[in-house]
């Protein structure tokens, strides 16, 4: 074992390919440089990386966790080695927690994580919506008016967007890992910068925000992805969200895009989701997390 380098990046995105799961995790820290908040390791043997594990700061003393291991090299005690290098460099971060994720399919690797004393947090549905197939509609809901980031984006509306989204964001916690803690409003202005401001929609009730929607650059090119979706408590069912990402569609489908994605634990969201025309294109992927202190 040894630590892995900028240069390891591409015989570690082989090794992701081989060892199979089609989640978003840790893919962004397997290749590029090093971080002084991440510790990354390589099991090799001659010049093939047949092992690979990081584990990297994800929010304050909350770590993510990611390891892979060659099929054939399974059970030979390469994971446990890679987990336990792991934990020592989450002990000397002062991690409180650590997160890792599986495919629900991905049996074996579900069955170690439990064996080390992860617990399941929730179930992500990773679904996508091919916009050739979709349709366009921008559907009414009586008092509620809508508008896109770009109409209306100014300091004001970016305070209330940011306390919108905390108090909607407060009733879901990380069960069993991390009391909730209010993203700085630099992140969700970071975050803005990002996304595609003519397509993300907000819902206001007077002056009220009482929803949100938006988009980002996707996994793929030519894709988007659909982030930060909520409603205010007392106005779910009415259709404001499905009112939201149907002009989230509109938009991606005027622009060019050839697919939305999008990934929730919430039923509602999922439900949601099914009536656009989203299908599964993943299995599901579970959330598993242990606590350190």
């Amino acid at each position: 074992m040894r630590p892995a380098t900028s240069q390891d990046g591409p015989a570690v995105a082989a090794l992701a390919a081989l060892a199979g799961g089609s989640g978003w995790w840790g893919v962004e820290q397997r290749v590029g440089p090093d971080r002084a908040d991440q510790a990354r390791f390589v099991e090799v043997d001659g010049d093939d990386i047949i092992a690979y594990g990081c584990v990297w700061r994800r929010k304050h003393a909350i770590f993510g966790l990611d390891t892979l291991v060659r099929p054939e090299r399974r059970g030979r005690g390469l994971a446990a080695r890679l987990i336990d290098r792991l934990f020592e460099e989450l002990a000397a971060r002062g991690a409180a927690a650590v997160e890792a994720r599986v495919d629900a399919n991905h049996a074996d690797a579900l069955a170690f994580l439990v064996r080390r004393g992860f617990v399941e947090l929730n179930r992500l549905e990773r679904v996508r919506l091919d916009l050739d197939r979709a349709e366009i509609a921008e559907p009414t809901v009586e008092g509620i008016d809508f508008a896109t980031l770009a109409e209306m984006r100014d300091p004001e509306l970016v305070r209330g967007l940011h306390a919108f989204l905390s108090a909607a964001f407060r009733e879901k916690p990380m069960r069993h890992l991390d009391p909730f803690t209010e993203t700085p409003l630099e992140d969700l202005v970071d975050d803005l910068d990002a996304a595609a401001a003519d397509g993300c929609f907000i819902a206001r009730a007077g002056a009220d925000i009482v929803g949100f929607s938006g988009l980002v650059d996707g996994p793929e090119p030519g894709t988007l992805l659909s982030f930060m979706t909520a409603v205010r408590p007392d106005l779910q069912g009415r259709g404001i969200a499905t009112a939201l990402k149907q002009r989230a569609i509109g938009y991606a489908k005027r622009s060019g895009y050839r697919a939305i994605f999008a990934v929730s634990p919430n039923p509602a969201m999922t439900a949601v989701h099914e009536k656009l025309g989203y299908v599964r294109h993943a299995p599901t992927e579970i959330r598993m997390g242990r606590r350190l202190q």
